[in-house]
């Protein structure tokens, strides 16, 4: 790499991080601007519901109290809230206020006096202008966007680093001979790894070692010589028979592989060598969906995923006792699956009879009317090929828990389990008990901490 790439390059990260802070410093300043306009919107709005409470419902009775706590919808831009009438607080949000963070530049305070022929109440607000947490966002994109940048500078200056050659200088009491004297460093063959450098003549040429300069221009050229004759060696592909071989990567070299084959795709896993049914390819070629043999280890990296962006996840097992995988009615059950879930890298072949589906972002609710839909759909598609089988589906949710794979798909399986058992419920979902999953917890960790 050369000195001018190294500086496009350098060039190039350093406008990098100045686009960043520049767009960073815009966004917030943008929201800054408009912020006075968007808290003045949420306390006119407040100021009205209030008012038409009041209009109804005496200030203070049960049912101003009521009304006030089915109609205020607070969203998170509201840092406190306070309703008072006769110099007594009749509600307040928090639970707790504190008069004396709201000098902040970024809260907007209201306070306005409602009155009504039933009463009149004092509505006092303090609205955030800009929330922290879109500052926070903001400012998060920012620093990994930053720290991708630097982990490219510094992987660049470790790539220039090991690539670039040495450069090996002369003595300090030697200069270079002129260009037409004969004997400048350049003139000077490169010796041959079995003879003395010293010992090295041309016909053209006289014998170089005799002089001071001579003898130290071909130490250095040996030198470089060698230098360079060792780097080629590491650097070149090594032959055998006849056939190149490159370099192997850090992927590639944890496996050795024979010269005169080519390597598997990554993403394709070979049947087994001894003639089991070891899965061929991601897919089953039956179904088209994912091996049972890779739901779990799926459904544990989603989770990972669903917890880290805390987001729901749900797990549905669709089970149809007595039907096989080679049966022409499979075909038409994988196509409305496929349609409903959309990505077949989220779907799995369970059991003998079973299908698993993973769905991200949804939480049990939803999951239960999704059911609803494919279920009537599949049953109407059994029911057109005058086949018997009876379609069940069991339903478990991640409902904002920290949860293994096993436990998910073990809940899953129950529920589908009992949606078979009963053939008034052919849905069952596994609802979470609070309780009861805390007492799991306390027992779990309480087995760890035995062991």
């Amino acid at each position: 790499m050369t000195k001018r790439n190294i500086n496009v390059i350098a060039a190039g990260i350093g406008a990098f991080f100045a686009v960043i802070i520049l767009v960073l410093t815009a966004e917030i300043a943008i929201d800054y601007q408009r912020g006075p306009k968007h808290a003045e919107d949420i306390e006119e709005r407040f100021k009205d519901i209030t008012s038409d409470i009041l209009s109804t419902a005496p200030a203070g009775s049960q049912k101003f109290f009521d009304a006030v706590q089915s109609r205020y919808i607070l969203p998170r831009d509201i840092k406190s809230l306070t309703l008072e009438t006769a110099g007594q607080t009749i509600y307040q949000y928090p639970a707790s206020v504190s008069d004396s963070d709201g000098t902040s530049p970024l809260i907007h305070p209201y306070s306005v006096d409602i009155s009504h022929a039933t009463g009149s109440v004092r509505l006092s607000m303090k609205v955030y202008m800009i929330n922290p947490a879109d500052i926070y966002k903001r400012v998060r994109v920012a620093f990994f966007l930053t720290l991708a940048g630097t982990l490219l500078a510094a992987f660049l200056l470790l790539y220039v680093y090991l690539t670039e050659p040495t450069e090996y200088a002369l003595p300090r009491n030697v200069q270079r001979a002129a260009p037409d004297a004969g004997t400048g460093i350049d003139d000077i063959p490169a010796a041959p790894a079995e003879t003395e450098p010293a010992a090295v003549q041309t016909a053209a040429e006289p014998a170089v070692e005799s002089t001071p300069l001579a003898q130290a221009a071909a130490a250095a050229a040996a030198t470089s010589a060698a230098v360079a004759a060792a780097t080629a060696a590491v650097a070149e592909p090594k032959s055998i028979t006849g056939a190149a071989v490159p370099a192997a990567d850090p992927v590639s070299a944890a496996a050795p592989a024979e010269p005169t084959e080519s390597a598997e795709p990554a993403d394709s896993v070979p049947a087994a060598a001894d003639g089991t049914d070891a899965p061929a390819g991601l897919f089953s070629p039956a179904t088209g969906f994912g091996w049972e043999s890779y739901l779990k280890p799926r459904l544990a990296s989603e989770l990972v995923r669903a917890a880290s962006s805390e987001q729901d996840l749900s797990l549905f097992i669709i089970t149809i006792p007595g039907l096989s995988r080679d049966n022409p009615c499979t075909k038409e059950v994988c196509k409305i699956l496929l349609d409903e879930f959309v990505f077949p890298d989220m779907l799995f072949e369970y059991k003998e009879d079973s299908f698993a589906a993973i769905k991200i972002n949804e939480a049990l609710d939803p999951a239960i009317l999704r059911a609803q839909k494919f279920h009537s759909e599949i049953s109407a598609a059994l029911k057109n090929a005058q086949s018997d089988a009876v379609c069940t589906v069991g339903i478990s949710a991640r409902s904002l828990r920290i949860i293994s794979a096993d436990r998910l798909l073990n809940e899953a399986v129950e529920a589908a389990k009992h949606a078979g058992e009963d053939p008034d419920a052919p849905i069952i979902a596994f609802r979470v008990n609070p309780d009861k999953y805390r007492q799991y917890l306390a027992e779990t960790a309480a087995a760890h901490t035995a062991q």
